[in-house]
């Protein structure tokens, strides 16, 4: 992906696309268990812990920001 859904670069949060690709692509990513999603966009090394809809979850998808 380009925007990454979950990254703490204060420039690019609440983007629009960010917003529009957790409400509708986030349910199918966890339906189909996605387990990694990697995304540039604020060009800086991020992961999270397993996430969905912004909470640890052990079911939830890894995020990577390059």
């Amino acid at each position: 992906m380009h925007c990454p859904m979950y990254h703490s670069n204060v420039l690019h949060q609440h983007e629009f696309q960010t917003n529009h690709m957790r409400t509708h692509l986030e349910p199918l990513f966890l339906h189909f268990r996605v387990n990694l999603v990697v995304a540039g966009h604020v060009h800086c090394y991020e992961r999270t812990a397993p996430l969905y809809q912004d909470t640890m979850r052990p079911d939830g998808i890894v995020y990577i920001t390059m």
